[in-house]
C-alpha cells in the first residue's frame, strides 16, 4: 500500500514543495536534504568553527551516565571532543510514556541518518536527542492515547496533585497519582505474553518521585540506547551557562532580529507559505523562570517580565543572566539557534512543523552567526495491524479513503456496493415509467378538464417525493441491517485516523509493544530508510 505526501491532504504548501520541488523554497534553508554536496558544505563550515567540545562531551556523559547510557552511546560522546565530529539532532517535549508514535519516528530517523552520514562523508556523525525539558504545556504532555480491546480510542491522562501547567517540565516530579495512571493503562491493555514486562519496565522508570524529564529520558535510553542515541537535558545549569553568548545577543540585538523575523515571514506569505511561529512584536524570544516561567517584552528602553511586572534595562537582563543563566531558556524561535551554537549541528530532523518553523529562521541563524543545519524529514508512517488489513482487503478499500474522506461518505459507499446489481437503475427505470404513465394521462384528462392541470403538477411533485423517499429509506434499512460493515469501517478509523487525525500524532508506541514486544523497535528500524522521503504503510505481523 502506497501513500504520498500529495495524498494527505493537511500536507501544507510549504512542506509538500520541500518534498518535491526544493527549488521553490530554498532560498529558506541551507541546503537541500537530498544532495550530500549540502552536508559537505554545511560540514565543512563546522569544522572551522569553534565549540566548547570538551565542556559539551563531560556534560553530556553526566547526562547520559544518569539515564543509564549504553557504551555505545558513551562511545560517540567521546567522539564530540574530536574536531571533524558533527551531530545529527531530533527532539520533542518530555512526556508521559514517550509522547506520540513520531518521537520513535524522529529517534530512528536520526540515528540512522547519522550513520549513514558517517559513511558518505568519511568522518564520525552521532545521533543526540534534545529533550524539550524547558517547555511548560504540561496538558500536552501528561496524557497518552491507547486503542482498548474493543477498539475504542482512549485517552488516558496523569493529572498528579500538583498544577503544573506554566512550569518548565524539568521541574515536573510525578507523584503517587501514577499508579492510578499505571492501573487505566493496564485496564485497557490486551492480554498478551509482553504485558507484564512492558508495564514492569515503564512503572520502573516513570514512578513516584521521579521528574518526568528523567523518566522520560530513561525510557528512550532503554529504547535507543544500543544504537548509541546520546540525548541532550537543555534545562542543565552548566549547558546553560555556554549558552550565555547567544542569549546576550537576543537581548542585545532584539530589534534587529524582529525585523528580520517579520521580514522572512513578508517572504512566506508572498510564496504562498504560512506561518508556523506566529510572534508577538515586541517580546523577546527567550523566557524567564521567576517562580513561574514567562515571556519578556521590550518597552521603550526597559524590558518587563509578564508575570511580575519586573522591569530590567539590558544592562540588568544581561547581569541576571550571566548570574543566573538556569533562569533562561529559548523559545521556539531561538531554540535551534542555541542547539546550533552549543553543538556542530550538521542535520536537524524533524517534521512538517518543524520543517516549516526552520523556514523562519535562517537569516537569523546568519546575523547571530550560527551555522543552520540541513533540514531532513523524519519518517512518516502509519502502522497496519492484520486485522486492519483484512477490513481494508474485504471492502477494497484503500488508506488514503480513511485518511481523507468523511467516515459516514466511506461506509455509504462501501454499502452500496452491497446492495443487489442494478438496484438504483431499477427504481430510476420504475420512476421514470411512472412519470411517462402519468403524463401520458395527464394529457388525456386535460384535453376534457383543462382546470385539472394544476392538481396534476402537483400530484406529479409528490409522487416524485414519495418515491426518492422511498429510495433512500430503502437504502437505510440496508444499511441498518449491514451494521457490521458500519462497525468495522469505524474500527478502521479509529486504528488508521483516530479522532480524525495521523495515528502517529495521537497513539503512543506502548499500545504495539504491548502487542508485537520490543522486537517492533527493531523491526521500525530496518524498514525506515535515509533515502525514502515519502509516508509509509508498514503492516505489522503476528
Amino acid at each position: 500500500m502506497h501513500l504520498t505526501y500529495k495524498d494527505l491532504k493537511r500536507t501544507t504548501n510549504l512542506f509538500r514543495d520541500f518534498v518535491y520541488d526544493f527549488e521553490k523554497v530554498d532560498s529558506f534553508y541551507s541546503g537541500n536534504f537530498k544532495k550530500i554536496e549540502s552536508f559537505k558544505t554545511c560540514h565543512d563550515s563546522l569544522i572551522k568553527r569553534k565549540f566548547y567540545r570538551n565542556e559539551i562531551a563531560s556534560i553530556l556523559e553526566k547526562q547520559n551516565l544518569e539515564l543509564g547510557a549504553s557504551s555505545q552511546t558513551l562511545k560517540n560522546i567521546s567522539y564530540l571532543k574530536e574536531s571533524q565530529t558533527s551531530v545529527v539532532f531530533t527532539g520533542q517535549q518530555v512526556g508521559i510514556l514517550g509522547g506520540p508514535l513520531f518521537t520513535i519516528y524522529k529517534g530512528i530517523s536520526a540515528i540512522k541518518l547519522a550513520l549513514w552520514l558517517s559513511k558518505q562523508l568519511k568522518t564520525k556523525v552521532i545521533p543526540l536527542f534534545w529533550l524539550a525539558a524547558d517547555d511548560h504545556d504540561f496538558l500536552e504532555v501528561n496524557h497518552i492515547y491507547l486503542l482498548n480491546p474493543q477498539s475504542q480510542v482512549t485517552k488516558i491522562e496523569y493529572k498528579g496533585k500538583v498544577d503544573w501547567n506554566g512550569r518548565p517540565m524539568a521541574k515536573v516530579i510525578l507523584d503517587e497519582s501514577i499508579n492510578g495512571f499505571f492501573e487505566k493503562v493496564n485496564q485497557n491493555f490486551a492480554e498478551t505474553k509482553h504485558k507484564k514486562e512492558i508495564l514492569g519496565k515503564l512503572s520502573e522508570f516513570y514512578r513516584e518521585g521521579q521528574s518526568l524529564s528523567w523518566a522520560f529520558g530513561k525510557w528512550l535510553t532503554f529504547l535507543f540506547g544500543k544504537f548509541g542515541l546520546v540525548l541532550v537535558n537543555p534545562a542543565d545549569k552548566e549547558l546553560k551557562h555556554l549558552a550565555v553568548p547567544i542569549f546576550e545577543k537576543e537581548i542585545e540585538q532584539n530589534g534587529k532580529l524582529e525585523n528580520i523575523f517579520r521580514e522572512t515571514n513578508i517572504r512566506l506569505g508572498e510564496k504562498n507559505y504560512h506561518q508556523q511561529v506566529k510572534k508577538k512584536e515586541n517580546y523577546l524570544n527567550i523566557f524567564l523562570d521567576n517562580g513561574q516561567r514567562s515571556t519578556v517584552r521590550k518597552e521603550k528602553e526597559v524590558f518587563v517580565v509578564e508575570t511580575t511586572q519586573e522591569k530590567f534595562t539590558s544592562q540588568q537582563l544581561k547581569g541576571l543572566l550571566n548570574q543566573k543563566p538556569n533562569l533562561f531558556s529559548p523559545n521556539v524561535v531561538l531554540r535551534p539557534i542555541v542547539q546550533s551554537y552549543l553543538f556542530p549541528t550538521l542535520a536537524y530532523v524533524g517534521g512538517p512543523s518543524e520543517v516549516a518553523y526552520f523556514a523562519q529562521l535562517k537569516d537569523l541563524h546568519q546575523v547571530l552567526d550560527v551555522n543552520m543545519p540541513v533540514v531532513y524529514p523524519r519518517a512518516a508512517l502509519t502502522l497496519l495491524e492484520k486485522k486492519t488489513s483484512e477490513i481494508l482487503e474485504k471492502y477494497n478499500l484503500d488508506i488514503k479513503d480513511i485518511l481523507n474522506q468523511d467516515i459516514e461518505l466511506v461506509i455509504n459507499q462501501t454499502v452500496e456496493k452491497t446492495l443487489p446489481a442494478n438496484w438504483e437503475e431499477n427504481f430510476t427505470k420504475t420512476q421514470s415509467q411512472i412519470k411517462q404513465n402519468f403524463e401520458k394521462l395527464e394529457q388525456e384528462v386535460i384535453k376534457i378538464e383543462p382546470t385539472l392541470k394544476e392538481t396534476f403538477t402537483t400530484t406529479k411533485s409528490k409522487i416524485d417525493f414519495e418515491l426518492n423517499k422511498l429510495k433512500e429509506k430503502y437504502f437505510q434499512a440496508h444499511k441498518r441491517k449491514n451494521n457490521t460493515i458500519r462497525e468495522q469501517i469505524y474500527k478502521l478509523r479509529n486504528h488508521l485516523y483516530p479522532e480524525n487525525d495521523l495515528q502517529e500524532r495521537k497513539f503512543n508506541i506502548v499500545y504495539y509493544l504491548n502487542k508485537y514486544g520490543y522486537s517492533l523497535i527493531d523491526f521500525l528500524y530496518e524498514n525506515i530508510a535515509v533515502d525514502d522521503f515519502e509516508p509509509k504503510v508498514l503492516t505489522l505481523k503476528d
